[in-house]
């Protein structure tokens, strides 16, 4: 077996080092696989999943007639596969110059950390990214975008993206909610959502985006992330768990690092103790901390004064190959006469609707 034999044989044993890697060193992905939500393996054409926007109605007998309406609230979310990759080419001429199993062996030895590092640094960002292309890893910002009627008091913005096919804008369905609340949570939008009650439909595909500079969060004059970010925390955990229960209860919150200090800094001063992330601790992470359940943690990549409200328990990352990276070569072209080596992701993240996640940002 030559050297160009042993390094194709060789890195994919390398490569499952570095997802295991991967996965150990970030908070999102260790409580993805504490979960049994990475998945390897996948097929299909594209990423579909059935989505449940509304419940069959329950009628009130009346004069005795009873309508037959269709119960079928069944509606299908796709997303196309996405992927990532790193490259390398040694042409003829330099394998020639590295003459030797030896030579050959320590150039790959040294690339190919490269070649990794750079990977694994981009798959992780993928995670808080939009999808621009529709072959693109659609991250947790590929629902999060939102209209532009939001004001200093309003305490969320509006959703408005679309997501695997369908509209994140609450009512597009055509549902109803409740519009009693003297000061609505976003005036712009007119109804008490995310707070009050009404069809499930209204918000069924629509995440919580969170203004956490608002001034009704404390005051006018109170309106940084110390100030207001364990009341907006508190809040968005009460969105997203309302009309959902237990299932819809979220379980990790990420933070920008200056956020997180900010959040820190702010409930040491106001308790002067924080109760211990439990699940975090378990998988590895001992340096966060708890806010009614939910732990608390800052990584590297989230966008600057910015946070998400996940419950990863409806977060599934799929990689088309039978682990997560995989590679190809090296391989001879002769059109360019080199030596050809891929590392690459193929799959997708899958959120299963987001209704079930929250953004904190100060959006005015």
């Amino acid at each position: 077996m030559n050297a160009l034999q042993i390094v194709a044989t060789t890195t994919p044993k390398y490569l499952k080092e570095v997802e295991d890697v991967t996965i150990n060193n970030q908070p999102v992905f260790a409580m993805l696989r504490s979960r049994g939500r990475i998945e390897t393996g996948a097929n299909g054409t594209m990423l579909q999943w059935p989505i449940k926007l509304a419940k069959p109605e329950v009628q009130n007998f009346g004069a005795g007639v009873i309508d037959y309406v269709e119960s079928d609230k069944y509606r299908y979310a796709n997303l196309e596969w996405g992927g990532v990759y790193v490259s390398d080419s040694m042409t003829e001429k330099e394998r020639l110059q590295n003459q030797g199993d030896a030579q050959i062996l320590d150039r790959y030895a040294k690339i190919v950390p490269d070649m990794e590092e750079s990977l694994v640094e981009q798959f992780g960002l993928s995670f808080y990214e939009d999808a621009l292309e529709p072959d693109d890893l659609a991250g947790i910002e590929s629902f999060m975008g939102n209209g532009v009627s939001v004001t200093a008091a309003d305490l969320i913005a509006i959703p408005d993206d679309v997501y695997a096919g369908m509209s994140t804008a609450p009512g597009s369905g055509g549902a109803v909610w409740s519009a009693d609340m003297s000061v609505k949570p976003n005036a712009a939008l007119g109804t008490d959502w995310p707070s009050g009650k009404g069809q499930a439909r209204y918000g069924a595909w629509s995440p919580k985006l969170v203004n956490w500079s608002s001034t009704r969060w404390v005051d006018s004059s109170h309106a940084t992330f110390k100030d207001t970010g364990e009341r907006a925390i508190r809040q968005a955990i009460k969105w997203c768990t309302a009309a959902q229960g237990q299932q819809g209860r979220p379980d990790l919150c990420i933070l920008s690092s200056e956020l997180y200090t900010e959040l820190v800094n702010g409930v040491l001063e106001r308790q002067r103790i924080l109760a211990p992330a439990r699940r975090l601790t378990e998988i590895g992470f001992p340096g966060g901390f708890s806010i009614d359940g939910v732990d608390i943690i800052d990584e590297y990549g989230v966008p600057a004064n910015t946070g998400y409200i996940l419950n990863t328990s409806k977060i599934t990352l799929h990689a088309l190959t039978s682990q997560l990276f995989d590679s190809k070569g090296p391989d001879w072209d002769p059109r360019t006469a080199s030596w050809l080596f891929l590392i690459y992701f193929f799959g997708q993240w899958q959120f299963k609707s987001p209704r079930w996640f929250a953004k904190l940002y100060n959006y005015a």
